[in-house]
This record gives C-alpha cells, sequence and structure tokens, in this order.
C-alpha cells in the first residue's frame, strides 16, 4: 500500500487552539473492500450490490476541528469526485472502531469522533486504474481546508 504523507499549511485563519498552521494530512488506498456502504450516485448512502473502494484518512493533529465535510478526487484516466455532501457520487465515513456507516446525510463529524482517523467508502464506477491519483480535501466548520497529497491504488485491478 502506498502512504502519502506530507505537512500542509491550513488555508484560512488557524483553529482557535494554535498549531502554528501546520497539520499533517494522509489519504491510503486500503482494497476493494468487502464491504457495500455507499451507491454511485448524489446521496447514495446506501448499498448498491457492488464492493467499494476503501479509503483511511488521517489528520495530525488529530483534533484539529469539527469536519464539516471530505471529498475525494481522482485523476487520471478518467476524472471523478465522491463528496460527504451532496454535489458528487457519495463518499461514506466509518470510524475505524465502529466498521459501520456513520450518518446517511454527510453530516459534521466531530472532532472526538476521528481520533485514530476515519475509513471513507467511495463506490467503484469500474473506471479507477492503478495509476489514477486521488487526493482528499478536508473542510473544517471554521473554513479551514486542508489537502492530502496524491495518493494511488495500491494494485492493478
Amino acid at each position: 500500500m502506498l502512504l502519502a504523507i506530507i505537512a500542509l499549511l491550513g488555508c484560512a485563519s488557524e483553529p482557535e487552539e494554535s498549531f502554528n498552521g501546520l497539520v499533517t494530512a494522509s489519504l491510503e488506498f486500503k482494497d476493494l473492500d468487502q464491504a457495500d456502504m455507499v451507491g454511485c450516485a448524489a446521496s447514495a448512502f446506501s448499498p448498491d450490490g457492488k464492493k467499494d473502494l476503501h479509503f483511511r484518512l488521517e489528520l495530525e493533529p488529530p483534533s484539529i476541528g469539527d469536519i464539516a465535510q471530505i471529498d475525494i478526487e481522482r485523476r487520471g484516466s478518467a476524472l471523478g469526485s465522491w463528496t460527504t455532501g451532496s454535489a458528487n457520487y457519495a463518499l461514506g465515513v466509518s470510524g475505524i472502531e465502529s466498521g459501520k456507516l456513520r450518518g446517511t446525510n454527510g453530516s459534521v463529524i466531530h472532532a472526538k469522533e476521528y481520533q485514530k482517523g476515519v475509513d471513507l467508502f467511495a463506490c467503484d464506477d469500474g473506471a479507477s486504474g492503478a495509476a489514477d491519483l486521488f487526493v482528499a480535501s478536508i473542510s473544517l466548520i471554521g473554513g479551514q481546508n486542508y489537502r492530502t497529497p496524491p495518493t494511488t491504488l495500491s494494485s492493478a485491478r
């Protein structure tokens, strides 16, 4: 598995607790999961009968603030995006301990819910290739925005 880690600067004012604007965000492709959490449609926060792409998102420090939205963008052979909002394909979020999808409407993820990172589930639309790049964007309630460095799928389909 390829793990991409980099120090990123917040794009807006710093959170109430100052971390000198320094946040580390990482996105890792885990596997073509056995789980089926989301479908390939806007706001499709329910199973569609197909295995999902499974990513792991970690932020350091782990309590930078409440997350308003997470997006994953695919760049490469086919463009695509998944979101915890409602504009694009659904991006399901699950805490590592619970193993189940949290919320069905892309609601706010409180800082205490992602202390050990979160698992992200994106529908597999069949268009992703091993060389495609995936980037996560994280938007906090206070207006700060962070992006992960690109990662690729860990193995060819």
